[in-house]
């Protein structure tokens, strides 16, 4: 690991920052960090690594925060054939334009996958990660400096305008807070004391359709993780099991019994890794089915008639390519389900998922605006314990 980044991870007492970590310079450990971090970004002379980093203008979630962030891209040839891993560490500097108002630091690790080492497969790969933050209406500055492993370092600049136009965001103007989806401190107690479960199925596709899509970009992944926390802190489940499949490829990225803040940060590296780029040729062959796929991961959740199963993701993908085969005391024994459909667009829900939870007797629940959302977690709240009486079609 690099001197300063060495440094700067000594000084915050942890061998590894857990997420994204805000520096409060008030603090004289971050005093410190603050200061090397300064001195770093006033040199004039680099060891430097070819990066691309890609902002990401502010946007507003179903929340009701703006959000803003990066995407950083680095080509494998760039990386010494010696290294099999490599760590990254990003610093961002996030300076509110409004004339006495201090910037915020914030600091991010990466600890990323092996690295192949053929020569063809490392000339035509990138890695490629990312983050964010959340912001109140404003304009700001942003430098972010990178350090990988090695010692050498790439900067980025930019201006972002935040603006709420005619809705009330939820943070106070000029101001900068580390993301939603960076943190998770688990179950919150609710009010009724009776123990209640549910099953959640995290589609692990693009929000935005892509034509190419190879990674989930950190957007899709704020909001794919943004509408899980909100499911489990505002209703009234108090236990769950966790899921996040790639439909295209009929995989399965993560699974826990038992989601706690730990499991959290697992799913977020699952999904920041997720390959969207490769279909086995014989998942194209010899399927499963979209639909049979599905319905497997009802099966394998061991979830009873008493049950609540929700599907969050994308209501955009390939259909179903048929209806699958279940078995007769499944038809009467299949458990409440849902889909909270993310649709950037008013555009009617549509695909693999959307098809499938109809076939099963489910409900589809479009979200387009933030308030669809609080909107969805209160019908699933309302209904999620009763049977649900729509026949198969």
């Amino acid at each position: 690991m690099a001197p300063l980044a060495a440094c700067i991870l000594c000084v915050l007492g942890c061998g590894q920052v857990p997420a994204q970590t805000r520096l409060d310079p008030s603090e004289p450990r971050s005093q410190k960090v603050i200061a090397a971090l300064e001195s770093e970004w006033s040199k004039t002379e680099k060891r430097t690594i070819p990066c691309r980093i890609t902002p990401y203008p502010p946007r507003l979630g179903f929340e009701l925060r703006l959000w803003s962030g990066y995407e950083i891209g680095i080509p494998i040839d760039a990386i010494p054939e010696t290294e099999t891993a490599l760590n990254m560490l990003a610093l961002i500097r996030v300076q509110p334009k409004q004339s006495g108002l201090r910037p915020e630091y914030l600091v991010r690790t990466y600890d990323l996958p092996e690295l192949p080492a053929s020569q063809g497969m490392r000339r035509k790969l990138e890695l490629s990660f990312g983050g964010g933050f959340f912001l109140g209406a404003g304009k700001y500055r942003v430098d972010l400096l990178l350090i990988a492993a090695d010692g050498r370092s790439c900067t980025k600049s930019w201006d972002l305008k935040a603006g709420s136009g005619s809705v009330k965001i939820e943070q106070p103007p000029n101001t900068v807070a580390s993301a939603a989806s960076d943190e998770w401190k688990g179950f919150r107690e609710k009010k009724s004391s009776e123990p209640s479960r549910v099953t959640v199925l995290v589609h692990a596709a693009p929000v935005v359709r892509r034509r190419h899509a190879v990674k989930l970009s950190p957007w899709d992944r704020e909001i794919l993780l943004d509408t899980l926390i909100a499911l489990l802190d505002r209703s009234r489940f108090t236990s769950a099991r966790v899921t996040a499949f790639d439909l295209e490829s009929r995989r399965v990225l993560f699974d826990t019994e038992e989601f706690t803040p730990r499991a959290y940060r697992r799913l977020q590296r699952a999904l920041a890794q997720a390959d969207l780029a490769t279909v086995p040729y014989s998942t194209l062959k010899d399927g499963p089915t979209p639909a049979e796929f599905l319905l497997d991961l009802v099966r394998s959740s061991n979830a009873r008639t008493d049950d609540t199963v929700v599907f969050v993701g994308p209501a955009w993908r390939p259909t179903s390519g048929g209806k699958p085969q279940m078995r007769i005391q499944e038809l009467a024994n299949r458990p409440n389900a849902y889909q909270i459909a993310l649709l950037p667009f008013f555009t009617p829900p549509a695909g693999a998922v959307n098809e499938f939870v109809r076939w099963f007797g489910g409900r589809v629940l479009s979200v387009y605006k933030p308030s669809d959302l609080a909107s969805a977690i209160a019908a699933i709240d309302k209904h999620g314990s009763r049977s649900i009486s729509t026949q198969l079609k």
